[in-house]
């Protein structure tokens, strides 16, 4: 008689799943190779338990997942290690919400409603922690006003279920910024909304103990809460001290040679105990790629961005030093809930790379669900690029992978005339091999890679050019009618 069957993943030896355990990096991807088998799933938890022993280099951290919402089916999460897009599990009140921020641990802020019903909630344990409904401002010594909380996007300043936690968020109506406790049994009943710098506040972020909010002329206001529950006022409200950094202006070098319809955002963003601003430099679609996108609607394409690090020169003035290098360090940028990650934290990135959202637009008017579209084309990463040639993406792997979940390669390039007199900066496109899009036409302000080479080549004696950075766009529907992306850390 035949012995039985076996199957083959049963017949590996814990050596053999071991070694091949060890090349994956990427979380979903390890919770897979455990749901195969018993053997498999065996061999898994030995790993975590080697793992957990120490060792002296440092833990290596999970990068952020690209969290695609869906009104009628699990969301989707794109792994930038693997290159591998999945379905993933979310509490079933999660579904159809709409998400407006996220905090490490697997933690997302959702809006199950379009008005007032707001909460965190953890997509591993299932646990969630309400946000107040309602957002009380005083407008004058005399009088108060009470609205519904329509959330844009929320900073916390740690895990929501710790106690002491706290969180700041931009909101729509006679505030544009509320402050409450989250966490512990001293949580707010209401938002403590402010009215600071009417509609020109790009970001803000948790640094040092307060909040840090940036305006659109990147002066930084600063946000105390008192630590004491015992200071909140009789009607739920928190009391909150602010005050502004003196700033000079900084002077802009890349806006002058654009073109005129371009545009900057910003974002904030906390690394090696120093507070980073971001710029985003961006032109709309009929002015940019519009072929490229394929939509005929307006739409935001971002050319490149310059990293600033603020410094102090006294404890209520600073100004704003800028970074022609990473220096090792990857960033994630998300209004209110920006990451740095250092390269040697993480698994097969390269150092000098921005990993970035389609979320320019975010504080215009919510979009009603199912009457309007929240853009979602202009998502991808860009490399701080060297003068003499194009960066590849920091994850090889899925960039080779096809489909790629990269789908275009942009890149602006400075022209310098041999007089040092005239510089102009030129946005230049390609379609990823694969891809399954098209370049655009020679006519238009983009131009094949080529037709670059080309006349590259025609002006080397009278130019001098050099790359200032390139960006790969990251596979991804056009717009969404039902909740923009974001970046999830596990």
């Amino acid at each position: 008689m035949a012995p039985p069957l076996v199957s083959w993943s049963d017949g590996l030896p814990p050596e053999i799943l071991l070694i091949v355990l060890a090349h994956i990096h990427c979380l979903a991807d390890r919770v897979s190779f455990a749901a195969a088998c018993r053997n498999w799933r065996s061999t898994s938890k030995l790993a975590d338990a080697e793992a957990d022993k120490p060792a002296p280099p440092p833990p290596r951290r999970h990068v952020p997942w690209l969290l695609a919402p869906s009104p009628v089916e699990r969301p989707t999460i794109t792994s930038l290690v693997s290159g591998q897009t999945r379905r993933i599990s979310i509490p079933a009140g999660l579904r159809g919400a709409r998400f407006f921020g996220s905090y490490t641990g697997g933690w997302l802020a959702a809006a199950l409603t379009m008005c007032g019903e707001h909460l965190v909630a953890n997509v591993h344990s299932g646990e969630t922690v309400s946000l107040p409904s309602r957002v009380v401002s005083q407008v004058t010594c005399t009088r108060k006003t009470t609205t519904v909380a329509i959330i844009r996007a929320v900073a916390l300043s740690a895990a929501p279920n710790s106690a002491g936690c706290l969180a700041a968020a931009f909101v729509c109506g006679t505030s544009n910024l509320a402050f409450c406790r989250v966490g512990g049994p001293s949580k707010s009943n209401v938002w403590t909304g402010m009215e600071v710098f009417p509609g020109t506040i790009d970001d803000m972020i948790f640094f040092e103990g307060r909040f840090h909010a940036l305006t659109t002329c990147e002066l930084m206001t600063v946000f105390s809460i008192s630590p004491s529950p015992e200071s909140d006022l009789p009607d739920g409200r928190v009391e909150i001290c602010h005050r502004s950094f003196f700033m000079p202006m900084r002077i802009e070098t890349v806006m002058p040679h654009l073109r005129e319809s371009a545009d900057m955002s910003r974002y904030l963003v906390v690394s090696r105990n120093k507070l980073l601003m971001v710029v985003r430099y961006y032109v709309t679609a009929h002015t940019a790629a519009a072929a490229i996108a394929g939509v005929g609607v307006s739409h935001a394409r971002t050319m490149l961005f310059k990293v600033f690090q603020m410094e102090k020169f006294c404890s209520h003035g600073g100004f704003w030093e800028e970074i022609e290098d990473l220096d090792g360090r990857v960033l994630f940028l998300a209004r209110c809930c920006s990451r740095a990650f250092e390269v040697s934290e993480i698994h097969g990135f390269e150092g000098g790379s921005i990993y970035f959202l389609d979320d320019i637009n975010f504080h215009l008017s919510l979009v009603i669900k199912d009457k309007a579209d929240y853009p979602c084309a202009d998502v991808g990463m860009y490399a701080i690029s060297p003068t003499d040639g194009v960066a590849r993406p920091g994850m090889q792997l899925a960039a080779g992978m096809r489909p790629s979940i990269y789908s275009t390669k942009h890149h602006l390039l400075r022209i310098m005339d041999c007089k040092g007199i005239g510089r102009i900066y030129r946005y230049v496109s390609t379609a990823l091999e694969g891809s399954g899009l098209m370049p655009p036409p020679s006519g238009s302000d983009t131009a094949s890679t080529s037709s670059s080479a080309s006349a590259a080549a025609t002006n080397k004696r009278k130019n001098e050019r050099s790359i200032l950075g390139t960006i790969w766009g990251i596979r991804s529907a056009p717009f969404s009618r039902f909740s923009p992306p974001l970046w999830l850390e596990p």
